[in-house]
């Protein structure tokens, strides 16, 4: 995308100034070839990977092995779990209800906002 974006807008400030379109084009020139660059770089890179490996390595850790390398890791949260306890449940105390209520009412018969109308 941004290869085609430096070619239009060289071209457009070619045509629109056209004393600056030759350095304009240069530039462009000079983008275009270093993008091409990166981008096969990166394709090469895309087949060329150590994908398998980390993947093999991954299933070792999740099955238990290399556990070894976790020894004299601080654990952050101290005693404490490694997740914080939840807040209990709010209660109904059936308040929205009545309060859905009030809102029909006040809006001239029309549905409250979120209920199914058929």
């Amino acid at each position: 995308m941004l290869i085609s974006a430096a070619a239009v807008y060289a071209q457009t400030l070619r045509q629109e100034h056209p004393e600056r379109g030759d350095e304009a084009i240069e530039l462009a020139d000079l983008f275009i070839r270093q993008a091409r660059r990166r981008v096969e770089a990166l394709f090469g890179e895309l087949f060329s990977n150590e994908d398998d490996a980390n993947y093999a390595l991954a299933q070792q850790v999740l099955a238990g092995r290399h556990t070894w390398i976790e020894e004299g890791i601080a654990d952050p949260s101290g005693d404490g779990p490694m997740i914080a306890e939840q807040p209990e449940a709010v209660q109904d105390t059936g308040e929205q209800d009545e309060s859905r209520e009030a809102t029909a009412h006040q809006s001239n018969g029309a549905p409250p906002v979120g209920a199914k109308v058929q």
